[in-house]
């Protein structure tokens, strides 16, 4: 994770003189840090984000989980916990401006297309159907779907610095496919550039 981050870093770092290119931190789900590339005069964008969650987010969704999985069939749960989580996302987002009288920056509302991954390592604990006893089973829950994000966001006019907010849904196609999840965060964006 230290070895990716340090790469991302210094993939931004050796690019930022270029225009339209916005760094920043992320707090929600996931919580992580977010690289965005404005195109187009800023109406259009690709971002990408890694990331984590809490251990104590999605509990009932893991609960569920454990019930969907053949290889704990019959078998009764007890409990579990989230021992570490990791997303990647990429995403097409398309902006509009949007003028309120008496703000000095620039507001834009945005949506888009994307691709979530989440990797979650989890230790369940439950009773095997031939009740002898209670056991613990690490397990890896891979989750990949489309994402589509609705946000909005507010850049200063007088320092480079972005914050915005967001909620998006996310369709899962493995592991339980069809599952739908809401996602949401705040954060806040440096700019290597004035926004047009």
């Amino acid at each position: 994770m230290r070895i990716l981050f340090i790469l991302i870093v210094l993939c931004v770092s050796g690019s930022a003189l270029a225009q339209h290119q916005a760094v920043g931190l992320r707090v929600g789900d996931p919580t992580g840090f977010s690289y965005k590339k404005y195109l187009s005069n800023s109406a259009h964008a690709v971002e990408f984000g890694i990331g984590s969650a809490a251990p104590e987010w999605n509990k009932n969704y893991y609960k569920k989980s454990f019930k969907d999985y053949d290889r704990y069939n019959n078998d009764e749960y007890r409990s579990h916990t989230v021992e570490s989580t990791f997303y990647l996302q990429g995403r097409y987002l398309k902006h509009y401006p949007w003028q309120i009288e008496g703000i000095d920056g620039t507001v834009d509302w945005y949506w888009g297309v994307g691709v979530l991954m989440k990797v979650a390592n989890i230790e369940y604990r439950y009773q095997p159907s031939n009740n002898q006893g209670t056991r613990v089973d690490d397990f890896t829950d891979f989750d990949l779907g489309p994402e589509i994000p609705l946000g909005m966001e507010y850049t200063f006019s007088d320092i480079p610095v972005t914050i915005y907010s967001e909620a998006g849904l996310v369709i899962e196609l493995t592991d339980r496919p069809g599952t739908l999840h809401l996602k949401g965060a705040v954060g806040v964006r440096y700019n290597f550039f004035k926004k047009l």
